[in-house]
């Protein structure tokens, strides 16, 4: 899932076909626009965009779901809910592409966007309380932290088997939703609105946490937990400026100068140095690096790979 093509996304492509092993077949990408540009990255990318992937899988339809779970609820709390509503869309959406993508393997990697491998990365397996309790609600079961520090299994890249995750969405089905398109995303919904805390809300569900905790209860064999965290939310250094910077063209005597920030081979080097199989990359999270600026709209600087 992306939002936009961007130098970030590029790299993730990239590194993904450098360092993956056995090498993947196909990249595929689901993006609200942007496609033509996305499969530019690579032959081996196929792009899709988002709202037309799942029949009545949209962003709209995702707010009218909560909308119609939290309209009873203050108005703040239902606006602060409603400013998610991408964020389960996006989830909801990772969960559903196996059923929905062409001629995808029966094993195949979600691997978040923003995030850039730096060395092989292992297929593996911080908490909060949404999560935990959203899961219980649908399975009945405890969801499982890692045996090795107690912490998450959002881990930003989930290895998935089809037949299982099938298993997964019917198992959360609530008898409510049973035989209804989407009914699991439903169900899923339904836990979050029985949250009452409006902090365990906005973190009331991870896909990667669910799915894998899930599989460790079913199908304990087939799981292999890392000794420690092999991946960091940062790279050594943290984004900045780079010594280049996009000039918009417009019609006026002011030339403007924005600067960007993108992974560098230098940097990713570093911190695969340090020991980390891949990092994350969150422009978004940097106002220095001008990534929602307007100039920005379609595309972050995504001719750039040093």
């Amino acid at each position: 899932m992306a939002l936009k093509v961007s130098c970030v996304n590029r790299r993730m492509v990239d590194s993904l076909d450098k360092f993956l092993q056995p090498r993947p077949r196909r990249f595929h990408i689901v993006a609200p626009k942007g496609c033509d540009r996305f499969e530019r990255y690579s032959s081996k990318v196929r792009c899709y965009l988002e709202d037309a992937l799942v029949p009545n899988l949209t962003s709209a339809v995702v707010r009218g779901w909560l909308h119609d779970r939290f309209s009873q609820r203050p108005a703040a709390d239902l606006q602060r809910v409603l400013d998610r509503s991408t964020w389960f869309y996006q989830q909801f959406l990772k969960l559903a592409v196996a059923q929905y993508i062409p001629d995808l393997a029966q094993h195949f990697l979600i691997f978040d966007s923003e995030c850039a491998p730096l060395t092989p990365p292992a297929t593996q397996c911080l908490p909060h309380a949404g999560y935990q309790h959203t899961y219980q609600l649908l399975t009945g079961r405890p969801i499982i932290p890692s045996p090795s520090d107690g912490s998450s299994l959002v881990t930003h890249h989930i290895l998935v088997y089809k037949p299982y995750m099938a298993q997964f969405l019917g198992n959360i089905t609530g008898p409510q939703h049973a035989g209804k398109h989407l009914g699991w995303a439903m169900s899923v919904l339904d836990a979050v609105a029985a949250l009452r805390e409006m902090g365990e809300v906005n973190v009331g569900f991870s896909e990667y946490w669910s799915y894998l905790s899930w599989v460790q209860d079913n199908y304990p064999c087939t799981v292999a937990f890392a000794r420690r965290r092999e991946w960091t939310r940062t790279p050594a250094t943290a984004p900045a400026p780079l010594p280049i910077s996009v000039t918009p063209a417009r019609q006026r005597k002011l030339i403007e100068h924005i600067p960007i920030c993108c992974p560098t081979a230098s940097n990713l080097e570093a911190t695969a140095g340090a020991g980390w199989l891949f990092t994350g990359y969150e422009l978004g999270h940097h106002h220095h690096c001008n990534y929602h600026h307007p100039v920005f709209e379609q595309g972050y600087a995504d001719w750039f790979l040093d």
